[in-house]
């Protein structure tokens, strides 16, 4: 069966994103306990302390949903910014009805992942 026009504008974008986001799933189709890899655009940031352990959080969403990428112990980094897209990749679990994953690897991309993994 031929290839539709949109498969062929679909693969030649996913090409273009590094090898760490070509595998990525759709952030809905992420499931409590799976290890996955989604790409989307960085919501928000928070910052926290609980006592002398800080945490750094982002909201990071695509057009199906959206997970809580925390990072322990540390109070920024570097280039994950509101509007920024990004690759993650980890063990993700439900914890208080939100999808969220613990000091995940990442990849900064360029453009908008969202539109790109279409």
């Amino acid at each position: 069966m031929p290839k539709s026009a949109d498969s062929g504008t679909r693969a030649a974008r996913v090409a273009e994103l590094p090898r760490q986001a070509r595998a990525c799933v759709p952030i809905s189709e992420v499931e409590d306990r799976d290890t996955a890899s989604v790409a989307g655009t960085i919501r928000s940031i928070t910052r926290s302390a609980h006592g002398a352990n800080p945490t750094f959080d982002c909201v990071v969403a695509d057009d199906t949903g959206e997970v809580r990428v925390r990072f322990l112990g540390v109070r920024e980094i570097s280039g994950l910014l509101p509007g920024r897209p990004v690759a993650v990749h980890g063990k993700f679990c439900l914890l208080g009805g939100e999808m969220v994953t613990l000091c995940p690897a990442y990849t900064l991309l360029r453009g908008r992942p969202s539109t790109a993994l279409r």
